[in-house]
């Protein structure tokens, strides 16, 4: 098990990339399973220097 946290920023647009930034920010849990790693996040987005309503994030895949 490992903790992990993470801070993220970025767009996703056709247009100028820095018109619509977004960011994000949380706390979660990682387990390094026998089928590959397991992680659990609660993401905050940032908006106007406020966290909005948390967001419960999974993922799974191969440990690299």
């Amino acid at each position: 098990w490992y903790g992990a946290g993470f801070i993220d920023v970025g767009n996703a647009s056709d247009g100028p990339i820095f018109d619509d930034i977004k960011k994000g920010v949380g706390p979660g849990i990682v387990w390094l399973s026998p089928i590959g790693m397991v992680e659990l996040d609660l993401a905050y987005k940032v908006e106007n220097n406020h966290l909005t309503s948390p967001r419960l994030q999974f993922a799974m895949g191969a440990a690299i």
